[in-house]
């Protein structure tokens, strides 16, 4: 049995026992995948480099849109920052921006690992660990398309929800935080809330009648909150078409909306109904042995949880045709680990880890880093790649550069393609020979006939176009 971080096995390696071999998991995935793909520019991949560029041309956060304004804020405020305090060097600024969407990336889910460890919740802590690296492997490289933050910060709220104190204010301080973020974080918060929702209701139930007046109000307004978050990003969802991105992300997950709400908020008005009707009925005698059961809850909570992440998984096989299979991943992973946290989870007390987890563990953490490092390898081909082009003497500095290669083909997205020809060069080498473009791309920001924004930035920052 373990006590918090403690581990009593002392023969063994510190960093070979529990609660230290998972957190030099974490390090190590840190270390030798995180480090090296914000040093080699990874996060340029498919729409990063379009970030990247607009944000040198605008001196502003891209809101591309409406749905992720929160992470769009949360994750390129350090690149504005820079910028403001008149940093004009584009591999330092570079550097500011892909250490907005890697260090939350990083410091949030530590954060979860750390507070489950705390707690005693080794188990928990171990098969958490094991879903994010499944997750990390298979989507980790898209980075950059505003899922990963979003994802780890459901995860932190379901942590809280499973372990805060609901006669503490503290603890609805920070799910009040992040409701009001969630209005802006992704569109699949439209599921999260909905989740946290029926989490928070399911938890304060058997303690409303101990909790202060301060304790109830700030509860019901978070829960209004997550309930108000549901309605806007759900109305998102069904009608909001931003752009061909963001509607395909709707098309994927539009036939998943209607049996998933009609399930979960029927069920969850029903039973705050049916709770305070019950207390009226039987107040001042004791409720059916049944109700009170904390068994029976998390079956019916488990029922519920179990349903979505079926109609999920239906979802994604049925159609397939729709792109971006990786962000059901996304959704559905953290969905079945929610579930089966708080079907295993009892308060007060520890979970050592399994038989044979430190061995999964530790072959699932080397699958990582060995993916880690394939990407790191392909991308820097591909930058080597997008970067050698020269201009016509004479004629424009584009070149059409259609993906030729293996890795080419593998890596490039055409919509950004030039911007990452021409990024590729100026960080490394001060100076621009030409920019390359994908005659396939339908559209391209800072492709053919838009040369002038292209100088702009050169101009700007230093960089000599030849």
């Amino acid at each position: 049995m373990t006590n918090g971080m403690k581990d009593t096995n002392s023969r063994e390696p510190y960093w070979l026992r529990g609660s230290w071999l998972m957190i030099t998991c974490w390090a190590a995935w840190i270390i030798i995948g995180l480090l090296p793909a914000l040093f080699f520019f990874r996060f340029f991949y498919a729409d990063g480099a379009y970030f990247f560029m607009y944000i040198l041309e605008h001196h502003s956060v891209n809101f591309a849109a409406e749905g992720r304004a929160a992470t769009y804020l949360l994750t390129q405020w350090p690149t504005v920052l820079a910028l403001s305090a008149g940093c004009l060097d584009i591999r330092w600024l570079a550097w500011c921006f892909g250490a907005g969407y890697i260090l939350p990336l990083a410091l949030l889910h530590g954060l979860f690992i750390f507070i489950l460890l705390r707690r005693g919740m080794h188990l928990q802590a171990l098969v958490y660990i094991v879903m994010l690296w499944l997750m990390m492997g298979y989507s980790e490289l898209f980075m950059i398309t505003d899922l990963h933050t979003p994802t780890a910060i459901f995860m932190l709220a379901v942590v809280l929800v499973t372990t805060f104190v609901p006669e503490k204010i503290g603890s609805w301080l920070a799910l009040t935080v992040i409701g009001a973020l969630s209005f802006a974080l992704y569109e699949f918060w439209a599921f999260y809330s909905c989740v946290l929702l029926m989490l928070l209701t399911w938890r304060i139930w058997p303690r409303w009648s101990g909790m202060s007046i301060s304790s109830r109000v700030i509860g019901l307004g978070t829960m209004l909150i997550f309930a108000a978050s549901v309605a806007i990003n759900t109305w998102r969802l069904l009608h909001s078409s931003d752009n061909p991105n963001q509607a395909s992300l709707l098309s994927m997950l539009s036939w998943t909306t209607y049996p998933v709400y009609l399930v979960l908020i029927t069920s969850w008005f029903v039973g705050v109904c049916g709770h305070f009707w019950l207390e009226m009925k039987f107040k001042g005698r004791p409720l059916p042995r049944i109700l009170l059961s904390g068994r029976s809850r998390l079956w019916i909570l488990g029922i519920f949880f179990a349903l979505l992440t079926v109609l999920c998984a239906i979802q994604h096989a049925t159609m397939v045709r729709y792109s971006y299979p990786f962000r059901t991943l996304n959704l559905i992973l953290p969905l079945i680990y929610c579930v089966w946290l708080v079907l295993v989870t009892r308060e007060g007390s520890a979970t050592p880890v399994l038989p044979g987890g430190r061995g999964l563990l530790v072959l699932l953490t080397m699958w990582l880093l060995v993916n880690e490092t394939w990407m790191t390898a392909g991308w820097r081909e591909y930058q080597a790649w997008a970067g050698d082009v020269s201009r016509v003497a004479g004629g424009s500095i584009y070149t059409a550069q259609p993906p030729s290669t293996s890795i080419a083909k593998a890596w490039i997205f055409p919509w950004t393609h030039s911007a990452h020809s021409f990024l590729s060069q100026a960080i490394r080498f001060r100076s621009v020979k030409g920019v390359g473009y994908d005659p396939s791309a339908r559209w391209n920001p800072y492709g053919p006939g838009h040369e002038d924004r292209i100088l702009f930035i050169a101009n700007k920052y230093g960089i000599q176009v030849e």
